[in-house]
Formats: C-alpha cells, sequence, structure tokens
C-alpha cells in the first residue's frame, strides 16, 4: 500500500466510525498535518458527506453506520457509563456538541486526564464511580443537569457490569 493509499485508508475508518466530525477532529486524533489530513479527505471524493452540524462544516462516510450517535427512539431515553478515555470523547477537538462547556472540567481535564461519565441521550451528564460493593456504581449529575430515572441508572449499570463479566 502506497503512503496515499495508507492515509485514505486511514481517513476512511475515522469517518466512517466517527462521523460527523471535522477536519480539525481528524488532525487531533491521527496526529497528521492539516495538509496531509485534507489531501486524504479529498481522496476519498464521494465517500465523504459534508454537512454544517452547529455552524462548522462536518463530514461523514457514506458507509457510517449510525453516522456517528446511538439512534434514540422517539420517547425513548438511553443512558451509558462510559468509561474514561473513552473515544466519545476523546476523538474530537471540540467536544461541545455531547458536553456543555461549565461541564467539561468533570469530564475531563486540560492534562489529558478523562473521567467516567454518564451519557444520557447523547449528552454528557455526570460521573459514575465502582463502588467497593460488587456490581454498585454511585453516580453523580453535573450541575444544572437532570438525573436521569433510577430505573435507567440501575440498567445502565447491569449492562456494564454484563460487559465485564463476559
Amino acid at each position: 500500500m502506497t503512503r496515499e493509499q495508507a492515509l485514505a485508508e486511514l481517513a476512511r475508518r475515522y469517518f466512517r466510525s466517527h462521523g460527523p466530525a471535522t477536519l480539525e477532529d481528524f488532525v487531533w486524533w491521527s496526529g497528521l498535518g492539516v495538509r496531509e489530513a485534507r489531501c486524504a479527505v479529498l481522496s476519498l471524493g464521494d465517500e465523504i458527506v459534508t454537512e454544517t452540524h452547529n455552524g462548522r462544516e462536518t463530514m461523514t462516510h457514506v458507509a457510517s453506520p449510525s453516522l456517528g450517535c446511538e439512534t434514540v427512539a422517539p420517547g425513548r431515553t438511553v443512558v451509558r457509563f462510559l468509561p474514561p478515555f473513552d473515544e466519545y470523547l476523546i476523538s474530537y477537538r471540540n467536544r461541545l456538541d455531547c458536553i456543555r462547556e461549565d461541564h467539561c472540567r468533570f469530564a475531563y481535564n486540560n492534562f489529558g486526564i478523562f473521567q467516567p461519565v454518564i451519557l444520557h441521550n447523547g449528552r454528557i451528564t455526570g460521573n459514575w464511580r465502582k463502588t467497593t460493593k460488587k456490581g454498585v456504581i454511585d453516580s453523580a449529575f453535573f450541575p444544572g443537569c437532570r438525573p436521569a430515572a433510577k430505573k435507567l441508572l440501575e440498567q445502565a449499570a447491569k449492562e456494564y457490569n454484563a460487559f465485564h463479566e463476559s
């Protein structure tokens, strides 16, 4: 594989699994320079769909299974416990599409330390931690965030524990 083919494949895989994302996000995640990253994306041609989201140009690969987000059925609420350093936050330079700016300090710091967070309908709304009791998880919601229903938190804990027991 040539260098150009390898860069195109890197861009293809990133935007297929992380789209919608910006060129800045791809540069952040890949460590490539802006020029090299732009060339990699442009080499994909019609494989990339470009849209404007929150005033920024975002790109998604045409084969992206869910356009980068978990689809939530109308009227359904989804809660997930994400581990520290989860791709949901790490993969993007600008994380404000999924977390309020005043809550960022609870989820990560400027030194690259990421905390376990609660994902509630696509938004980061709190932190969680395992307790000393087997299978029990404590949760705390950020100021101004409405806590998820206890039933949903219990389901998220059950799913998290089942994943780690498998």
